[in-house]
C-alpha cells in the first residue's frame, strides 16, 4: 500500500517489488530456479530455469520502451520450435535470427515495468 509521504521514486520501486512478488507466486521457477543474468544497464534482464521451465524476466525502469536480445542457448532453448510468451499475453515471439537460426529472441520491455516471458516448445 502506498504512503502519501513516499516519493515518486519510492512508489515506483514499491510497484516493481509488488509485481515481482506476484510473478514469484505465480511461477515456481521464479522462486526455485537457477538464475542466468542476461543484461545489465538501463534494463536488467535475467532468466530463471527450473524443472524444464524457462522464464525471462525484464525490469525496465526507463520511461522508454526497450528491447532485449536473449541468446536462447544460454538459457537452454536449443530448438527452432521454441517461442516466448509474455505473462498474461497470447501472442508468442519465435526464436530466430530473421531468416536463419542463430538462436536468439528479441523481447519487448515496456517502460517502467517488470515483465516475465515464459519460453517453451511451440505445439505445431
Amino acid at each position: 500500500m502506498y504512503n502519501a509521504r513516499q516519493s515518486q521514486c519510492e512508489r515506483n520501486i514499491f510497484s516493481e517489488v509488488e509485481t515481482w512478488i506476484e510473478l514469484r507466486k505465480k511461477f515456481p521457477a521464479l522462486r526455485k530456479g537457477r538464475t542466468v543474468d542476461i543484461e545489465y544497464g538501463d534494463v536488467y534482464v535475467f532468466a530463471r530455469i527450473a524443472q524444464g521451465h524457462v522464464y525471462v524476466v525484464g525490469v525496465n525502469r526507463s520511461s522508454d520502451s526497450r528491447f532485449t536480445t536473449v541468446d536462447a542457448k544460454l538459457v537452454g532453448l536449443n530448438s527452432a520450435k521454441n517461442v516466448c510468451r509474455p505473462d498474461g499475453g497470447s501472442k508468442t515471439v519465435p526464436i530466430s535470427n530473421q531468416g536463419g537460426m542463430d538462436g536468439s529472441v528479441r523481447l519487448a520491455l515496456p517502460s517502467k515495468a517488470v515483465i516475465a516471458y515464459e519460453c517453451f516448445a511451440a505445439k505445431r
